[in-house]
């Protein structure tokens, strides 16, 4: 970090905020922050070679900073250089010695650990800047000095940043639910990252070889920026007053995190469903920082059926009157009924016909006699998504689900960049692309990834297409993971690229 790492407009912010003192000047401070940040995070990169420890430093001496200056401990708010470089030398110092940690921030300032704040405003398709952004994000594995091996790893709608590991504090819900959830995890599901078999030392992204990275998405709720999130504007929520995202305004904000990160370049981009889209934007928007995509269960546009069952998903949700057109936080009452039936609609269409008729049949959910009853669920397929109802609306926010579910049916590549042709879309595609598809999803049924393998051949591009024939429909993207871990780990380990 240079020695006029600060201005004389640093300076003239530092003034502001020290003369404010307790009373905060709220607009000071956020500028002062925006505008030494990135500079702090570059000096932790330089001297720390470590994106953790740089983003450790950037917390604790912006925070201390700042906390100085409202004291009136900042004498001379006009040496704030001085005082920024010395707060860096002297955290830095405790790092390289060992007796610094990282659970000492935690406690002082909340889960910023896991969190970054991208300096800059985003603009997004709709024509809307947003800013501040926060990205909560998860890693796994160690990142080479070159900078070289790093995976970015994408959800899907109702997932998160912990993809894998067991979370030391188990949530009440976990991502790890929906079909065959209990069978598969026991008791340890709540605690286990959604993609946690496919993460790790030896599996499909191997932690001993790549350095993994997941994000929760733009617009999410689980410590990225989304609808319930704080409006700068108005103090509260930003509830229906979030703007409306697209999969590529959620690229841009992974682009923009990276780059907090101090990581330029992508060895792959990867992950299912919405998480596949992700990937695939990854590599029409930015051809020249992305290696490989693996796209999973996923397809270049959603078919017109599953448009059709997202909209009932969010009318569902809409319709109920606890929505209060998106402003409901803080009043008490919240839409979780509507929610509920978005989620029985959604799940429905992660499953095949088969799979609910192998588990559920036409069993009855007490005995052999039916109760009479209208509300009371009669069947255990019934009672069953009554079950994934309730447990979603305790972990998810109404309002996270609209605005993913319109972005995710919005997202159309032909559309989007190629006029209407999806070979023109793909042109300036470099990435090699891996796309797994199963034969039983018929939500990202198989002919969306055989489109898009065609159109990259056309092109003259790399491609590899797998179709599984598993039984299970969308959700086998999560459920068949041993037979998905030996095709990426050899498309992964291609030396021919």
């Amino acid at each position: 970090m240079p020695q006029d790492v600060a201005t004389l407009e640093d300076a003239a912010l530092a003034r502001r905020v020290a003369a404010a003192g307790a009373s905060i000047d709220s607009a000071a401070e956020t500028e002062l922050y925006r505008r030494l940040a990135p500079r702090v995070r570059l000096y932790g990169l330089r001297h720390l070679r470590d994106p953790h420890a740089a983003h450790d430093l950037m917390q604790q001496v912006l925070l201390m900073t700042l906390e100085r200056l409202r004291a009136g401990k900042l004498r001379e708010p006009e040496r704030i250089t001085s005082f920024v470089l010395g707060m860096c030398r002297m955290v830095v110092l405790e790092i390289r010695r060992g007796s610094w940690r990282r659970e000492t921030l935690l406690q002082t300032y909340g889960d910023t650990a896991e969190a970054i704040d991208v300096p800059e405003p985003l603009a997004l398709d709709c024509g809307r800047m947003l800013h501040p952004i926060r990205v909560a994000y998860e890693t796994y594995g160690t990142l080479s000095p070159a900078r070289d091996n790093v995976i970015l790893v994408c959800h899907a709608l109702s997932g998160d940043a912990h993809a894998a590991g067991a979370a030391k504090t188990p949530p009440a819900e976990s991502a790890r639910d929906g079909f065959a959830a209990e069978d598969r995890d026991g008791g340890a599901g709540r605690a286990l990252g959604w993609w946690d078999g496919m993460i790790g030392p030896g599996k499909a992204f191997d932690t001993t070889r790549f350095f993994v990275v997941s994000t929760n998405l733009l617009g999410g709720c689980r410590g990225t920026t989304g609808p319930s999130s704080t409006n700068p504007a108005t103090g509260k929520p930003y509830g229906s007053d979030f703007p409306v995202i697209t999969v590529a305004d959620m690229v841009r904000t992974e682009r923009a995190f990276l780059d907090c990160l101090g990581i330029t370049r992508l060895a792959a981009v990867a992950g299912g469903s919405l998480g596949g889209m992700q990937a695939l934007e990854w590599a029409v928007l930015y051809p020249d920082q992305v290696d490989s995509i693996v796209a999973i269960a996923s397809t270049h546009a959603l078919q017109p059926q599953g448009v059709a069952w997202n909209a009932i998903a969010r009318s569902a949700i809409t319709a109920d009157p606890d929505w209060q057109g998106g402003h409901y936080h803080g009043s008490g009452r919240a839409p979780n009924a509507g929610m509920g039936v978005a989620r029985m609609v959604g799940h429905i269409t992660y499953l095949s016909a088969k799979s609910f008729g192998e588990k559920f049949g036409r069993r009855l959910q007490s005995g052999n006699d039916i109760r009479y009853t209208l509300e009371s669920p009669e069947f255990e397929v019934e009672s069953y998504l009554r079950h994934q109802a309730d447990a979603f609306v305790r972990r998810f926010d109404a309002n996270t689900y609209l605005y993913t579910s319109r972005a995710l049916t919005y997202f159309d590549l032909a559309r989007q960049y190629g006029n209407g042709r999806l070979t023109d879309a793909l042109r300036k595609v470099s990435a090699r692309t891996l796309l797994i598809a199963f034969s039983s999803d018929w939500l990202y049924p198989p002919s969306g990834s055989e489109e898009l393998a065609a159109a990259l051949r056309a092109m003259g591009k790399h491609v590899e297409l797998h179709v599984i024939e598993a039984p299970y429909g969308h959700d086998c993207f999560l459920l068949e993971e041993a037979r998905q871990t030996p095709m990426i780990e050899r498309f992964l380990g291609d030396e021919s690229h």
